[in-house]
């Protein structure tokens, strides 16, 4: 079903505008598939883009069918070099399956989104919001993991660091051969001196 308007007409809502359409535009392409009663391009009303095209219109047909064989052949469609989208107004009216439509002929087919339909598109969304947020959090772990990495392997480098550092501080530094020598001969010095102060007395 189309939204339809107080004299019979069925207005169809087009977004992804070029902001350069201007109504001329629109109402020449779509009067190719029917009379077309009326064009209403949206403006911002306030702010720093006030008087700027907002990128969607509508456009009411003459007739249901018109809405439909434009709303066909132009959704999807490039207008002044942008795809469009046209969609019905009034999505949320949907006909009862085998119910009778505006015109009161027997509806066998719906041109809206059912309720089923609607609780689809909403689980849709709702996954894959979810499969979003997973993977954010899988590439938060992944990024905590390589810094974990980066830890441990500065820790493993600094116990390296320490190993090869641990001989010369247990150790200690060896004393230089010249100076033992010159040790060793103060001493033996120092024994005879002794020795020969004790044989004069």
């Amino acid at each position: 079903m189309s939204a339809r308007t107080a004299d019979g007409g069925a207005k169809l809502h087009l977004s992804g505008l070029n902001a350069r359409a201007r109504e001329f535009d629109i109402l020449s392409q779509f009067s190719q598939y029917g009379s077309v009663k009326d064009v209403d391009i949206a403006f911002f009303k306030s702010g720093p883009r006030r008087g700027m095209p907002r990128g969607f219109a509508f456009v009411t047909m003459g007739s249901r069918d018109e809405a439909k064989a434009a709303q066909r052949a132009m959704d999807g469609a490039t207008f002044l070099g942008q795809a469009i989208t046209v969609r019905f107004e009034a999505k949320e009216m949907v006909f009862a399956k085998g119910g009778n439509n505006a015109s009161g002929a027997p509806s066998t087919s719906r041109e809206f989104r059912t309720a089923d339909e609607k609780a689809r598109d909403a689980q849709s969304h709702w996954k894959s919001h979810r499969i979003r947020e997973r993977e954010h959090k899988l590439a938060g772990l992944a990024r905590l993991s390589d810094k974990v990495m980066i830890i441990e392997a500065k820790l493993a480098q600094m116990d390296r660091d320490d190993a090869a550092r641990a001989p010369l501080d247990l150790g200690g530094s060896p004393a230089a051969p010249g100076v033992a020598a010159g040790h060793d001969s103060e001493l033996q010095g120092d024994g005879e001196s002794r020795a020969s102060d004790g044989g004069a007395e």
